[in-house]
């Protein structure tokens, strides 16, 4: 009937034949008949959707089977809606299109219909448009079937606009989201890129944003498989003062090229990807190197790689895939360097914090022309800024830096300085006058008596807790004791678990330890009673380390550690000469009235609390005895700053050293090599020395002339701490202010053996 109509209305514009047979005019004709011809075209629009709704619930059915009687036309209706809505997403306002146009067409038809002779059908459609475009227009006209067509089609247009109102809605609150999601490109360039998400993460954005300040700040992108409101609201409340650094997060998979091109990672001047949190190491690792496959495939990548890695044996993999453009951060393997030198050094921990991150003083590169022809020993005492470390030469392969090298090692064009500094901006190079330098010629040789350090003795160690690389850290303490030295490892875990895992870790403990012997000791690190069967106060060192099995759980592993840690200073602080106390008796009987070999004094519980916690006994009379180092490790820096607030001092705040050296090599890759020099057993070193090494108890002199005495024995003076004081002074300001030096003061020095 559409096509019959169609073709009469062709035929009669183009001037053809009228019904009668007789000519007539095509637009006269065209517009007499066009209401018919729209409602004949309606009619069988109407019957055509009719016929293909029977013929797919026909469909329907017969794919349906047994179940075909189920299957009526408001299922099938609904379920190509419900497709056509979900899969087409211009589907809203194709519908609300359809909507209108059908209103009109209806209302228009109606309205004609009702209308004298002279009206017109297209007029009656525009005249439904308004209708229903305009709520109040129908008010103006008369007649019954008028007004209540008009506000049949008012009502109809109310829910028309609301369903255009809820399109443009929708459409608005989706975007929207996809901005909060992050699915926008970023437009960056020279920013710090970093991927994935642990408890890390806040630290090292924190560290990066005090390294920009000096700079006016920068840019930090971060993509991570993290809500982005979530980590956008957990950055902003750890981190209030972001010191105009510009952060970015962005939702995604760092394993994914199209996600990397998103954070613009091709354009970054450095990339650091953190460990995976919640996932095994192994696990973490080889994401780790996914994310590097994926990194190095990049085309034109500007920026350097820095990795955090789980386990050591995965660190020449990631190098080799990564090459030169790869510097990894074994977090593991670090945080047992720094443990074993803390604690053999009592009071390094600190020094070690200070030195790691960009708060205060850290280290630099620089080029200066002042210094070309002038060997390392002149160099040393023209920074009165900063304190000179090192060199690194122009003509060394692979960017090699040379801490503490030979004094006459000359400066060639093109060399730079390492030093120590408050910021890249506040040191430059001054010649001394001829009078200062022979000043501290004479104070060298004064040097050349100075005490040397005397043979080591045999240490007696305690490792509580175990963890997974527990044997690269028995290799590396077995290389700092002397001969003769006993490690005793007590754990909850036995004895044949423990053999094995330092088998799969490559340890022999028959062949491979030359100075170390090995006892095991089985108990629980929080129960007193196992603890003094240990007689802890009997050890040189003591370290609490964060057991594998509750190394995720940050919380809890803290809370031991705190718990074993206060509890051996108890233990120890008890079994002091000179002192008796009286402890609280318990149903049980397990604490008794302990007696001591003297009774001297009784000790009040307030200092006794006070000297626990800070680890002292001074109120001993007598201090003969060995005094034992205890370190504890430490995974939350909220704990560190509990630590710090109840005065106990000897702990490493693990995850917050890893955050800052990892922050520090993604500014500088060369500062991977002067992390592993100097916490290794080979190389260059931190030290604290007693003063009377190499000064008199009572000399005044200043941090130059001191430094000469050092130079003496081919050491390097950064810092020192005065006995008493708490905080620990590197490079400090006024280098020619004299210091008046005491018997039990430390210094800070970098040397190449003990």
């Amino acid at each position: 009937v559409g096509i019959a109509w169609a073709q009469r209305l062709l035929s009669i514009h183009r001037g053809g034949m009228s019904e009668d047979g007789m000519g007539v005019d095509g637009d006269s004709e065209t517009f007499e008949r066009l209401p018919q011809i729209i409602f004949t075209l309606f009619i069988g629009g109407c019957i055509l959707i009719a016929a293909n709704v029977v013929l797919e619930v026909h469909k329907v059915r017969r794919r349906m089977g047994n179940l075909s009687k189920q299957v009526t036309l408001a299922d099938v209706l609904s379920y190509r809606a419900d497709l056509y809505f979900s899969s087409d997403p211009l589907s809203k306002p194709i519908a609300l299109l359809c909507m209108t146009q059908l209103l009109i067409l209806i209302g228009g038809f109606i309205l004609y219909a009702c209308s004298p002779k002279g009206a017109t059908i297209h007029g009656k459609m525009w005249q439904a448009w308004i209708f229903i475009a305009d709520s109040a227009a129908h008010a103006e006209y008369g007649g019954i079937v008028e007004r209540l067509v008009s506000f049949l089609l008012t009502i109809c247009g109310m829910l028309v606009f609301g369903f255009l109102v809820g399109i443009v809605t929708d459409t608005i609150s989706e975007k929207v989201d996809q901005l909060k999601k992050g699915k926008s490109a970023v437009l960056e360039s020279g920013h710090t890129l970093i991927l994935n998400w642990s408890n890390k993460v806040i630290p090292v954005i924190d560290e990066i944003c005090q390294a920009n300040e000096s700079i006016g700040g920068g840019t930090i992108v971060i993509l991570a498989e993290r809500d982005k409101e979530e980590m956008e609201h957990e950055i902003l409340d750890s981190i209030p003062n972001l010191l105009n650094t510009k952060i970015v997060v962005r939702s995604g998979s760092p394993i994914l090229a199209t996600d990397l091109k998103k954070v613009a990672a091709a354009t970054a001047r450095a990339i650091i990807v953190m460990s995976q949190e919640n996932l095994e190491p192994d696990e973490s690792d080889a994401l780790a190197l996914r994310v590097t496959l994926c990194l190095s495939s990049m085309k034109k990548l500007r920026g350097h790689v820095t990795v955090e890695l789980s386990d050591v044996d995965n660190k020449h993999l990631i190098e080799l895939v990564g090459r030169k453009k790869v510097e990894t951060i074994v977090s593991h393997d670090l945080i047992g360097r720094i443990m074993i030198q803390c604690a053999r050094q009592p009071g390094l921990a600190r020094v070690l914090d200070s030195l790691l991150g960009f708060e205060g003083h850290e280290f630099y590169f620089s080029e200066h022309k002042e210094l070309d022809g002038k060997t390392f020993e002149e160099a040393l005492y023209m920074f009165p800024d900063a304190v000179l470390l090192g060199i690194k030469p122009k003509s060394s392969p692979n960017s090699q830096v040379l801490i503490n090298p030979p004094g006459s090692t000359k400066f060639m064009p093109g060399d730079e300085v390492l030093v120590l500094a408050e910021d890249d901006d506040t040191y430059r190079p001054v010649i001394p006058s001829k009078k200062e330098v022979h000043r501290w010629t004479r104070e060298k040789k004064r040097g050349k008596g100075s005490t040397p350090v005397e043979g080591r003795a045999p240490e007696k160690v305690l490792f509580i807790g175990w963890r997974r690389d527990l044997d690269d850290m028995i290799v590396q303490l077995d290389e700092y004791v002397a001969e003769g030295s006993e490690l005793v490892l007590f754990s909850q875990q036995n004895i044949e678990a423990r053999t094995k895992s330092m088998e799969d870790g490559g340890l022999n403990v028959k062949e491979d330890l030359k100075n170390l012997t090995i006892k095991h000791e089985i108990g629980n690190s929080i129960s007193r009673r196992h603890l003094q069967k240990l007689q802890v106060h009997k050890f040189d060192s003591v370290l609490i380390l964060a057991d594998e099995q509750l190394e995720l759980d940050v919380t809890k592993m803290d809370s031991r550690s705190l718990t074993t840690l206060l509890l051996i200073r108890d233990i120890i602080h008890r079994n002091k000469p000179g002192i008796k106390v009286h402890l609280k008796k318990e149903e049980k009987g397990v604490n008794k009235l302990l007696n001591r070999k003297a009774v001297l004094k009784l000790v009040d519980q307030e200092r006794w609390i006070r000297d626990v916690l800070r680890g002292e006994s001074k109120i001993s009379l007598d201090t003969t005895g060995p005094r034992c180092t205890i370190i504890s490790e430490i995974l939350d820096p909220k704990t560190k700053l509990l630590i710090q607030s109840s005065s106990v001092s000897d702990f490493v705040a693990s995850n917050e050293l890893i955050s800052k050296a990892l922050a520090m090599v993604s500014e500088r890759q060369e500062v991977s090599q002067i992390l592993q020099e100097i916490l290794s057993a080979e190389g260059q070193e931190v030290y604290m020395r007693r003063v009377t090494r190499y000064v008199k108890p009572g000399e005044a002199l200043n941090f130059f002339q001191t430094m000469a005495r050092c130079r003496a024995l081919n050491e390097i003076l950064i810092g020192y701490k005065k006995d008493g004081a708490d905080l620990v002074v590197l490079n400090p300001e006024n280098k020619k202010e004299k210091i008046v030096w005491r018997e039990y003061d430390l210094l800070i020095t970098i040397a190449e053996d003990d």
